[in-house]
């Protein structure tokens, strides 16, 4: 729990301090634009430039802690191992279920905390891009667009301070179709009056019958 509750205070700091520009930038372009919009629409892009900005900011910076403290950014670098290039599918997610490093006395919770926020990272792409764009978005589409994202992310990672690796890809990937089959489950169960009195009813009768 202490390393998310890091991670964590780690994003929502760059999140608030890039959260003001944001809405500056953003007011400036509606006015001299003379652009429409709608709170709905400027939430959701508001919410997309918070997830990007946590995203990126677990992603492309170098590794180490970085904490806000009276306005100023302090880092505590960490030093990784010599970078690597893994190529073999499955063989990461392999080690971290299957193997125990006794160099890392947390092993378990590395591997699973890993796992997890490579799977679930990148699901906000599968669940928010379809409700910004204009145009309507399938998932062959939020599987290019997570494609494209995380492409450049491992490529960033390689040729800066951190390490790329196809199962990342694979986890990333399949967290933003996720995202996206969570976003079609929303809408069917909004979408229709009394659909979760409905879903409910027929659980209820399924367990009866059991």
């Amino acid at each position: 729990m202490a390393m998310i509750q890091m991670y964590v205070e780690q994003m929502l700091g760059f999140i608030l301090a890039i959260t003001p520009v944001y809405v500056l930038l953003r007011l400036a372009y509606l006015k001299v634009g003379k652009k429409q919009t709608t709170w709905k629409r400027e939430l959701l892009l508001g919410l997309c430039v918070a997830y990007g900005v946590g995203l990126l900011s677990q992603t492309i910076l170098p590794p180490g802690q970085y904490y806000f403290e009276r306005g100023s950014l302090y880092i505590n670098p960490i030093i990784l191992p010599e970078r690597q290039f893994n190529l073999i599918p499955f063989a990461t997610i392999r080690d971290y279920l299957f193997t125990h490093n006794d160099a890392v006395s947390n092993w378990t919770d590395v591997s699973i905390l890993n796992l997890l926020a490579n799977l679930f990272l990148f699901a906000p792409i599968g669940f928010l891009a379809p409700l910004v764009s204009r145009k309507p978005l399938h998932l062959k589409h939020v599987l290019i667009l997570s494609l494209v994202v995380c492409v450049v992310i491992e490529f960033i990672q390689y040729f800066g301070s951190r390490s790329a690796d196809i199962d990342d890809l694979i986890l990333n990937v399949t967290g933003a179709c996720l995202g996206y089959g969570l976003l079609v489950l929303w809408r069917k169960v909004t979408q229709k009056p009394g659909a979760l009195n409905q879903y409910a009813k027929s659980l209820d009768s399924v367990l009866r019958n059991d």
